[in-house]
């Protein structure tokens, strides 16, 4: 009976996808779509067939590298932004109580297409940016060392070095080397 609610949550997802659209002299979004991964499979409807499905668009069981572009803002909205905006806050809600996709990406993000790492970040030495950004501040530097970027490598399943911040996802995977 799980049917009875797909055309009403298509319906709600067209129209969530329709009024995000940019429309010229719009702001950017500052919040993907709430969808949640509980909710996603939710409005899944069941299929009674004995093989496993395949992995749905944007779904964690598609390797970052392989996904598409489409995808990778799925998989941003549904898996990443949730757990990025709660650390964020955790962190520090009143420097970052207002986390939103450009907070990473910045505010020309649809302009570059989401494209990383971001000019909007502060620049990072090639060399030793752990250090660097330690002595910029230090608290922040922890945070981004201790849960960002394990959080973010383990959601895009790439590796990380947080010692040096280099690895697939280090410190010059949102900073640009500067």
């Amino acid at each position: 009976m799980r049917l009875q609610f797909l055309a009403p949550a298509l319906l709600l997802a067209s129209a969530v996808a329709f009024a995000s659209c940019k429309k010229s002299g719009e702001e950017p979004a500052t919040e993907p779509p709430a969808t949640t991964p509980e909710s996603a499979e939710a409005e899944t409807p069941a299929t009674g067939d004995a093989e496993p499905a395949a992995a749905e668009p944007g779904s964690p069981e598609i390797a970052w590298a392989d996904k598409d572009f489409a995808q990778r803002k799925e998989f941003m909205g549904i898996y990443v932004f949730p757990k990025m905006r709660d650390a964020f806050k955790a962190h520090d809600g009143d420097r970052f109580g207002k986390f939103k996709c450009q907070t990473c990406h910045g505010d020309d993000m649809k302009e570059v297409e989401f494209k990383m790492p971001s000019d909007s970040l502060m620049p990072l030495p090639a060399e030793d940016p752990i250090a660097m950004a330690r002595d910029f501040d230090e608290e922040v530097t922890k945070f981004m060392v201790d849960e960002v970027m394990p959080q973010m490598g383990e959601l895009l399943g790439e590796s990380v070095d947080a010692t040096t911040g280099k690895g697939e996802f280090g410190c010059h995977a949102c900073h640009p080397i500067g």
